[in-house]
Order: structure tokens, then sequence, then C-alpha cells
């Protein structure tokens, strides 16, 4: 039993005695009794109120030696929500759109404010493959698409994407998670930090770190705590150093969060290691850590299979899961898709209700068909000719740096995605060099302080992009790189 139930349970029994005290009546046979009883109650509730207050203090600052809870008992979702996402209520008329996506095709639906679909000016769509195959979207598919659809998605495809997530990280308690169609990843980590983080709580983010993300958070006044990394991602010692450290400080909030990009991370293109992950967990696990994955580049890694993912070890149901189609079928379709506890996916889904309301249909629906074209066989077939194509990408970036860059800074060999994250050697000015002199020669690299936790701080990193690029381009852009990075040493 943890720390705060006991807390509560004695608080809610002195509650029980206290009102059966007083509702006790009073004779001349027991009036000395009673009036006993009530000085030993107020003498054992003062004594048992420190011992409330010690308990209440001990849980709060859940400090290294704490039992990690037992993974058989639901988490308390709702004491890591914000007050703005415990005060949302389900939208009425979204509600009507969950009702309008079961009902038969002859309701007469006079209670949905949807336009005549019989005025859309589309009559068909169809999309070929580049391997020939043909998906024909048109009809009731196509009609459905084109309405307000339920929040939590086009019906057909979360279903599917159930399926590819047991497949792909293991069999998932689908009665305990969920998922929710987002307009791609970003808008799903953005749902999840408005419901989880309120201006002036701690967040644990690995650094250097995604623009995007930081962007999300910087507005919101949080307290960002980073954790490094190295060439194998983040440190899980580092992790436990700075939460060991944090529950020492009375006047300091412990985190509830931490944001994680584990594959061919954004920028350093580091894979976080099975090792790690499962420290890292457990040490989300000791110190009660809703564990934000953020995994875009999940598919575009260069190993021989698919990494372990922290879904996959999610005993305790503390994982938010981010996945997306933008590096893999089309950017353009923004679509993603979050994979959590029951509990969140429903908060995530009202902030959704008042927001975008729902992913765009047309972009569903051909990611739907496609996948249901391939299969999630057909799916890796296709995934893995992806990896193929940026593995040999990768190898001509590093070789283009081996010839031209050598000398002038260091970089480990990305794991997976599309970067190639450099450490140069002291420059005379980073930000002329990337934003002025670069740009005079045609040449477009981005500069390592973009991906600081503070965007002002200076350093002497830069990330070179090989996902568009050609061959010859690369190898030409980083000899010119080079040459200038060679005429700005220190």
């Amino acid at each position: 039993m943890s720390l705060s139930r006991l807390s509560k349970q004695v608080t809610e029994a002195l509650k029980t005695v206290e009102v059966f005290i007083d509702t006790t009546q009073v004779s001349k046979n027991n009036a000395a009794s009673v009036a006993e009883i009530k000085n030993k109650f107020i003498d054992l509730k003062e004594n048992l109120q420190g011992l409330i207050g010690s308990l209440d203090e001990d849980a709060e600052v859940r400090t290294k030696d704490l039992k990690v809870p037992d993974s058989s008992e639901m988490l308390d979702y709702r004491k890591f929500m914000t007050q703005l996402s415990k005060n949302r209520n389900p939208s009425a008329l979204r509600e009507l759109t969950i009702l309008l996506a079961k009902m038969p095709p002859d309701t007469i639906f006079l209670g949905v404010g949807s336009p005549n679909p019989n005025l859309y000016p589309f009559e068909s769509m169809t999309v070929k493959l580049k391997d020939g195959t043909t998906l024909d979207m048109s009809g009731p598919k196509l009609t459905k698409v084109l309405q307000y659809l339920p929040s939590a998605g086009y019906t057909p495809l979360p279903p599917l994407l159930k399926d590819f997530q047991d497949k792909f990280h293991g069999a998932q308690d689908w009665t305990r998670k969920d998922i929710l169609i987002t307009s791609g990843a970003q808008e799903g980590t953005y749902l999840a930090m408005n419901m989880l983080l309120n201006p002036g709580d701690p967040l644990l983010v690995q650094n250097p770190l995604y623009p995007g993300f930081a962007d999300i958070f910087r507005p919101m006044e949080v307290e960002t705590i980073p954790i490094h990394m190295d060439e194998n991602g983040m440190r899980p010692d580092l992790l436990a150093q700075v939460l060991e450290e944090r529950s020492k400080m009375k006047h300091k909030k412990m985190p509830k969060v931490l944001y994680v990009n584990p594959t061919a991370s954004n920028p350093t293109g580091t894979l976080l290691s099975e090792d790690r992950k499962k420290q890292i967990y457990q040490i989300a696990r000791q110190y009660d850590l809703i564990i934000l994955e953020d995994d875009p580049y999940y598919f575009v890694h260069f190993l021989d299979k698919d990494p372990l993912s922290f879904l996959s070890m999610d005993q305790d149901q503390r994982v938010i899961r981010f996945d997306s189609f933008s590096k893999t079928l089309s950017a353009g379709l923004r679509l993603g898709y979050v994979t959590a506890p029951k509990a969140f996916i429903d908060r995530m889904n009202l902030h959704l209700q008042v927001t975008t309301m729902h992913s765009s249909g047309i972009g569903q629906l051909v990611a739907h068909e496609l996948l249901s074209t391939w299969g999630c066989d057909g799916y890796r077939k296709y995934l893995a000719e992806v990896r193929k194509f940026y593995k040999g990408r990768r190898d001509n970036v590093l070789q283009a740096a081996d010839k031209y860059l050598t000398g002038l800074g260091t970089w480990a060999i990305p794991q997976g995605g599309m970067f190639l994250w450099v450490t140069l050697k002291p420059v005379k000015d980073l930000r002329s060099l990337v934003t002025e002199q670069c740009v005079r020669e045609k040449l477009l690299v981005a500069p390592g302080y973009a991906f600081n936790i503070d965007s002002k701080d200076s350093n002497q990193y830069i990330r070179i992009s090989y996902s568009v690029a050609t061959e010859e381009q690369a190898q030409e852009g980083i000899k010119v790189l080079g040459k200038l990075i060679r005429e700005n040493l220190k």
C-alpha cells in the first residue's frame, strides 16, 4: 500500500470515529465514560494527524528508497492532470458524432449540424500507388470522411492501428489503453502537455531536444530540467542523480513527466539502447513519472530488428506513446496516433474536441485503405525499403564527412533517422557561419543552438540532414561546409 493511500485511509477512519462519538447519546449513566472517550480521542487524533503529515511529506518526497508500485494496481491518473484538463467536459455536439457513426443508414438525422453531403463537389477519389495498386475510395466511404468525424478518428482506423501496435510492440491490454488519431505526432505531444503540466511544473527533457517540442513548453512557463545525452542517448545515471537530488529539496516540486525521443533522436540520430530503456522505465516507476515516448522515427532505424519500445515494457500503464506516418507514408497527410491509458486518451480527446475537432478525414481514409491493402506484413516490407534508402544516404554522408570534415569536428554514426550531428572545433561565430556564409554559398545546415533547451545559448554543433539532397549534392555541400569551417576556426 502506498504512503499517500495509507494517509487517506487513516484520515477517513478518524472522521468516521469522530462522527460516531459526536452522535452518541449521552445520559447520566454514561456521561463520564463518553467524556473520557472524547478526551482520549482528541489526544489520539492529534498524534495521528502528526503521523499523517509525515506520511504526506514522505509521499511527496518519494525518495529513492521507496518501493516501486505494484503493477497490478491502477495508477491515480487524475493526480497527473492539470485543473484545466480536469475541468473539461465532453462537448454535447461532439458526442453526437459518435452516435452518428454508429447509426444505421436509414436513421433520420435531425439532431446534427452537418452540411448536406449531396452539395459537396467531390464525386469519387482514387489513389494510385507506385507499385501500380489503385485505392478506390468512392461511395459511402468518401461521403463519411467528408463529414465531421468523431474526435477519436475515422471509426475503422483505430482498431487497425491497435492490431499493428500489438504486432510491433507486443500484445497491449486494450481494456486499459486506447488510441487517439491526431494531426501528426506533434499535435499529440501538444495535447499531452496541456493535459499534464501547469505553469511552474517541472519537466524532465532530453538535451539536445527537438525544437518543435520545445516550442510547445516554452510559452507554458514550465521548469525544464535537462538530462544530457551521449552517443547512446539519454543517460539513466544522470536522470537518477537529478531525481535523487530533487527529492531532497523540500521547497521544490517533484517532476511527474519525462520526455524522451528514443529512436533516431532528433537532432543527434542516437538510439536509446534496450538496457538504458529498462533502467529509465524502472526510474520512472520509482519516482512515479509519466513517460512521453515521442517516437516518429521508430520505423527509420538501421538495426536488424525493431527496437524495444517503452510501450512494450509498460507494466504500470505509465507510458504515453506518440507515433507518426510523417516519416514513412507522407508528411502532408498530417497523421499520427497516441497510444496511452484510457484515462489520458479520454482527457486528450476532450482537448481535441475544442481545437481541431479531428484529423483530416480524407487523410485517415487514405491511411486506412493503404494499410488495409498492405496488411502488417506489407507495411513491414515497405518500411524495410524506407530504411534501406535512408541507410544508403547516411553512409554517403559519412563518407563525405570523413573526406571533408576530418580534423574539423567529430560525430557518432547515426543509428537511424535523417541526421548527422557534428561537434565542431571552436569557430569564431557559428551563427554567422550557418545563417550568412553558408547561405551565400546556397547551402543550408541547421545550427546546434536551435536544439538547446535555451535556444539563445551558443554551442559548437551543426545538424546535417541527408534525407532530401541527392548523394552528389550531399558530397558537394559537405565539401563547401568543410571549407567554410576551416576559414572560421579560432
